[in-house]
């Protein structure tokens, strides 16, 4: 059984006592008694966001509202697409002009210079029958996208 004299235990208790002044005067040069920061380590980290702020949003700006001009762009080819679908499957040399713009392809477009549609564009050449932007054509089957203000369609 191992025995601690009294020679270890005050040498124990005086490395505890010196350990423990250490620690105080650590304390007393860091001001333990103060909570929190000074204004100028605010300052700093502000001024530290600021810049990395006006290097990102720049960065990152660019990438806003592209989204949506691709979109447009697709949709053109698509309804561009299905209106050469259609016009190859029906063999349909010209189309009758659009009178107005539109968006909803349930009854359009009409072949040649008959009234009745031959094909409308949508469910067998279109998957969906409204599009976010408006579109007319002319007698050859181009199509053209009516873009609002902005890029935008809805």
């Amino acid at each position: 059984m191992f025995h601690k004299s009294s020679k270890n235990v005050k040498k124990t208790n005086s490395d505890n006592k010196e350990r423990t002044k250490i620690l105080k005067k650590f304390f007393r040069l860091t001001k333990g008694n103060q909570k929190g920061f000074t204004l100028i380590e605010l300052l700093v980290v502000i001024g530290i966001l600021g810049v990395l702020g006006g290097v990102a949003v720049p960065a990152y700006s660019k990438f806003f509202g592209s989204g949506k001009t691709e979109a447009n762009v697709t949709e053109l080819g698509s309804v561009q697409s299905a209106m050469d679908a259609m016009m190859a499957d029906k063999q349909a040399p010209d189309v009758a002009a659009s009178a107005a713009a539109t968006d909803v392809f349930t009854a359009l477009p009409v072949v040649g210079a008959s009234t009745v549609p031959v094909a409308p564009l949508q469910p067998v050449y279109m998957r969906s029958g409204a599009t976010r932007c408006t579109y007319s054509w002319d007698t050859t089957g181009k199509v053209t996208q009516t873009v609002g203000v902005g890029g935008a369609c809805r």
